[in-house]
């Protein structure tokens, strides 16, 4: 177990008497055997797991196990550490590996927490016992797309041929549908290979393509007849169907292929791999350009029929198009994301009925692998894209091109204009549960029915606080299961997450900031005074998505009591909500953009304040955008503040300073408002207390936005309340400050 499988939980040492009770109570068939905890705020998590080979009547036993025995177990893994109240238990197995989870202390939620960690374990087995040899050694590219000399020698010697002092990854090879990426890798390291390494290289290469001495010649009106002084033969049929997928991606690209295409057999026949792909200049050669000739080579050995044999194909073609676009010597140092990602996609879109590809359920069940370090899987990437409307294929030469240098521009050239909402629905394709909404799910030609991964869960409780965190280029998805009043989730600065509760039914864009929700199992979370909180499903009818992106992403998850989150609402933004703040202004989106709060006993008051902005569209992401979405009404800003006495030394300077604030508006004049323009006053309603406020029509930049500003005062307590509303000229700022108002001044001068 790890820190992620449950967040919230820290990993902790399991005392040497738990591990001796688990391996007392197995079988002798019982081979290897392991147990984990993860302990947070009362709450604590067992994982034991073992391997049998009777795994049938391992689960049996493990499923009729006595409370008491169950609880002997639980005891000695957790050192005698007390726990909330609650105890819950689910039974897992995979292959010959069977598991248990102890859910101790979540309450009411115990039994929904331990099924959901029960299937993330077993998920993670059942991922590590699926790799192969070829996908260990996949597993080995570096966060920015690139491989190590010993990476790519053993990517030659499992795909195309056995190489001197390489020793490959234990396990079965596995099927390896494309030998291109091992050839490029291994050409891109071709100066630091040993002369044995270099010699063998070429040989398999000549092997697969005849030595650079061929020659082409193209009969009258007929395809082009490739000839080689080697063992090297042209496929008459083969060619046609590459003819044709190629025809079918000129339509696709608006962009012939100019390179000379020529499909065959080679002396080099591997063992894995069904094609490889090399793009060669007009020698033969492949170090220099411009690039001339694209060899396709087809294992006989491994030879498909039908739609899967035209997929290979058009998998293949799509890599001389790559070739041609990149050019010598760029070809073959293309990140594989690129490479491999977009030839799967290529493939899978153009051939008619194309069949499933298991890289589809290799990208949807490793969301914590970063974009750039896939292959084959980044096909699910270009399929989201797809999904949201962009033109991939219009995209591809830009891509490619790109790519020539680095993965982030190729990345940018991807998502273009739409980044912004590919970055806020990345994480949501993931939950695969279209019934939320089609942003929560992804789709594309060749994906599996059955592709699903379950989301990590999470602990909350009353006093509880963890982060989630989507690291550059990953995302995560986590599930709540809430034992808490409230919960809490704080989005940091430049994060994208969405939340989404399927009962009740509720999905939202978190940009940066607070928000609330309600878990409580009465069902209303609303403090004195205060609006009520959206409830969520709190046992794992929740998702919440993290897109990590070129920045990464975080956020903080807090559970609270109702009076705690009361309590800590009193001295912050309780006064105006973000969903009052968008209601009011007619706009769709609200968030807290700053919630400082003063209080020291130095000083002569103490003050605290708030501002929220609102959108309608895409959130802005530019000071620019904000301005612009402003003047066109589409954007607006809200800000209060509070002053009351304070009781510090210089407390009694509070009502020279409380007559100053009151007199300044009085006068027409905006504290604290730079570069305003001629201040008009007016009478804004009064709530039973003194009062002023003007409008004013801002210059430079600000122009075509207006101020509306009003205070109202207490004089019996000494306390006031400003409210300001900055939105496009032609809005009724007053009339809106004026319902803004009748919302949080009985809170705070009530």
């Amino acid at each position: 177990m790890t820190t992620q499988d449950v967040a919230g939980l820290a990993q902790a040492a399991v005392p040497s008497v738990g591990r001796r009770a688990w391996s007392a109570l197995l079988p002798a068939s019982a081979r290897v055997s392991a147990v984990g905890l993860l302990r947070g705020p009362n709450v604590a998590i067992v994982s034991r797991a073992v391997v049998t080979r009777s795994p049938a009547a391992v689960a049996r036993m493990l499923r009729r196990l006595s409370s008491a025995r169950l609880a002997r177990l639980d005891v000695a893994a957790l050192g005698h550490s007390s726990v909330g109240p609650g105890k819950a238990h689910a039974v897992w197995s995979a292959g010959s590996w069977v598991g248990q989870v102890s859910v101790l202390g979540a309450g009411r939620v115990g039994a929904a927490l331990a099924r959901s960690a029960a299937a993330a374990v077993r998920a993670r087995i059942q991922a590590t016992l699926a790799k192969t040899a070829w996908d260990k050694v996949l597993d080995q590219v570096r966060p920015d797309g690139g491989v190590s000399v010993s990476t790519a020698l053993q990517a030659f010697s499992l795909a195309i041929a056995r190489l001197p002092g390489v020793r490959v990854p234990a396990g079965p090879v596995g099927p390896i549908p494309d030998g291109t990426l091992a050839i490029n890798w291994v050409l891109s390291k071709f100066a630091q290979l040993s002369p044995a390494q270099r010699a063998a290289v070429t040989k398999a290469l000549d092997g697969l393509h005849g030595t650079p001495q061929h020659v082409f010649r193209r009969l009258a009106d007929l395809s082009p007849v490739c000839e080689k002084s080697g063992d090297w033969k042209q496929d008459a049929t083969d060619q046609q169907m590459a003819e044709q997928e190629a025809s079918d991606l000129t339509s696709k690209l608006n962009l012939p292929l100019t390179l000379t295409l020529c499909v065959g057999v080679g002396t080099t026949v591997s063992p894995t791999a069904f094609a490889e792909t090399e793009v060669l200049n007009a020698s033969g050669d492949w170090q220099t350009g411009p690039a001339a000739d694209c060899w396709i080579t087809v294992n006989p050995g491994l030879k498909k029929t039908g739609v899967y044999l035209r997929e290979i194909l058009a998998h293949e073609v799509f890599h001389c198009y790559q070739g041609q676009i990149a050019d010598l010597p760029y070809s073959w140092i293309l990140p594989e994301w690129v490479s491999e990602g977009g030839a799967n996609w290529a493939a899978c879109n153009v051939v008619p009925g194309a069949l499933p590809d298991k890289a589809w359920t290799g990208y949807l069940k490793s969301p914590t692998q970063r974009l750039f370090e896939r292959s084959y899987d980044a096909l699910g990437f270009f399929s989201l894209l797809s999904q949201h409307g962009i033109d991939v294929w219009s995209r591809w030469p830009a891509i490619i091109l790109a790519a020539r240098t680095a993965s982030f521009p190729a990345y940018a050239n991807a998502v273009g204009a739409e980044e912004e909402t590919i970055l806020s629905d990345w994480a949501t394709s993931y939950a695969q549960d279209a019934s939320r909404g089609a942003d929560w799910d992804v789709a594309g030609p060749c994906k599996p029915a059955d592709t699903n991964t379950p989301p990590a869960p999470a602990s909350v409780a009353n006093g509880s606080v963890f982060k989630l965190v989507a690291p550059t280029w990953t995302v995560a998805l986590v599930t709540p299961f809430s034992s808490a009043d409230v919960i809490r989730v704080e989005v940091g600065s430049g994060s994208h997450v969405r939340l989404s509760s399927a009962d009740p039914k509720l999905d939202e864009r978190l940009v940066p900031g607070e928000f609330d929700y309600c878990t409580s199992p009465q069902g209303n979370c609303s403090c004195p005074g205060g609006e009520k909180l959206d409830r969520i499903n709190p046992d794992g009818g929740t998702l919440i998505a993290l897109t990590g992106g070129p920045t990464g992403a975080e956020a903080t998850v807090t559970g609270m009591s109702l009076g705690d989150f009361c309590n800590h609402s009193a001295g912050s933004c309780s006064l105006l909500s973000a969903k009052q703040v968008r209601v009011v202004l007619g706009l769709a989106n609200a968030v807290v953009l700053d919630t400082p709060v003063y209080s020291s006993p130095t000083d002569p008051y103490v003050n605290f304040g708030c501002e929220m902005g609102a959108w309608n569209g895409l959130k802005p992401t530019s000071a620019a955008q904000v301005l612009q979405r402003a003047r066109s009404g589409k954007a607006a800003q809200v800000a209060y503040e509070t002053w009351v006495q304070g009781t510090g030394r210089n407390a009694g300077e509070w009502p020279a300073e409380f007559q100053q604030l009151a007199q300044a508006f009085s006068q027409g004049v905006i504290p604290n408002l730079s570069a305003p323009g001629p201040a008009s006053r007016f009478s804004p309603a009064p709530f039973g207390y003194a009062v002023a406020g003007v409008t004013t029509k801002l210059g430079p930049p600000y122009v075509g936005l207006t101020f509306a500003g009003a205070c109202w005062w207490s004089y019996s307590t000494l306390s006031a309340t400003c409210l300001g509303d900055w939105e496009a000229t032609r809005k009724p700022v007053v009339a809106h400050l004026t319902k803004l108002a009748a919302i949080a001044i009985p809170n705070s001068l009530g």
